[in-house]
């Protein structure tokens, strides 16, 4: 499994709460990661909560810590079947170049 861009239980506190209306104390839907790789995530929540939850995870979120990320979603899948097999064709990303440092002088 690959890794997430930030931890994974800071992502589904983070997404869960994106998704609660003002005034919630509790996240309305538990939001589970179900696997992620190269950068992408499959979610799971209940099925009633998907129009909101694709409102709230398109741009930036903040999390519990007050660390915000960008999240955007791309698919809805019925079964996790499905939305397994769709993320292991999701293409690597570009090898990032080494960090260098400045040139030597001469």
């Amino acid at each position: 499994m690959g890794e997430l861009f930030v931890p994974r239980p800071w992502l589904e506190a983070a997404l869960a709460w994106a998704i609660a209306g003002p005034g919630d104390t509790t996240p309305p839907t538990p939001v589970r990661i179900i696997r992620s790789e190269h950068g992408w995530a499959l979610v799971e929540i209940e099925h009633a909560w998907l129009p909101e939850a694709r409102r709230a995870w398109n741009g930036t979120i903040e999390g519990p810590s007050g660390r915000r990320a960008v999240v955007a979603t791309h698919r809805t899948w019925g079964t996790l079947k499905d939305g397994k097999a769709w993320l292991r064709r999701r293409p690597m990303p570009a090898p990032r170049p080494l960090a260098r440092g400045p040139p030597a002088s001469p």
